[in-house]
């Protein structure tokens, strides 16, 4: 536990610097749009914690790392842990930022669980999108990864896009109660589905990174 701890930690320095621009430039959009932080917030500290893959890669840090009683499983486990905790934090304070902002202005349109929703549903769709990201960048490294990207969030939208319209040819059902069964139990399928992509995803980069000569 102590050495995937120390790989996280190593994780979070390399960001640090970053992080300080990021939260700056956030203070700053909270004079023009408050409900915007709640999205920006767990999406930025999502995209920092991918980050980590090209300071490991510009400064070749994973030689060094596998010299030590350190191994491949490990590491892929503290990146995974880590940038999940990242991304869980950034939705958290954009929740709670937005929420203590919106009751010190007295903001008519507060709403404690409409913030809440709109921060677990960002969290969801940046771990949705990491579980799919993290085995590329692994796999073919974080400047080809970004390439592959792209094309893997068209496919993903154009499955997401293709299963919907199945299953309301399958259940025989409108378009309108498709989407009214999706807004009652959206946050649960979303989590069950996201757990399982994210636990695939944390198995397919295990198996990637052994075949890979570092």
């Amino acid at each position: 536990m102590k050495i995937i701890q120390g790989l996280m930690i190593k994780d979070f320095l390399n960001v640090k610097n970053y992080m300080k621009i990021f939260i700056l430039t956030l203070l700053i959009f909270v004079f023009f749009n408050t409900q915007f932080l709640t999205i920006f917030f767990p999406l930025c500290f999502g995209m920092v914690a991918i980050s980590s893959f090209n300071y490991d890669d510009l400064t070749k840090a994973n030689r060094f790392i596998l010299t030590l009683p350190v191994s491949k499983k490990e590491m892929i486990r503290a990146r995974y842990i880590y940038i999940f905790m990242m991304t869980l934090v950034g939705a958290i304070l954009g929740f709670a930022l937005t929420s203590l902002i919106q009751i010190v202005k007295q903001d008519s349109t507060f709403n404690i669980m409409q913030n809440l929703y709109t921060s677990a549903g960002a969290f969801i769709g940046m771990m949705l999108l990491q579980s799919f990201e993290i085995p590329v960048m692994y796999k073919y490294g974080a400047e080809k990864g970004r390439i592959f990207q792209s094309i893997g969030i068209i496919l993903i939208m154009l499955t997401i896009s293709g299963i919907a319209t199945f299953l309301i040819k399958i259940l025989n059902i409108s378009l309108v109660t498709f989407l009214e069964i999706l807004e009652n139990y959206l946050v649960y399928i979303a989590l069950i589905i996201t757990a399982i992509l994210y636990l695939v995803s944390y198995k397919l980069s295990i198996k990637i990174y052994k075949k890979i000569e570092v």
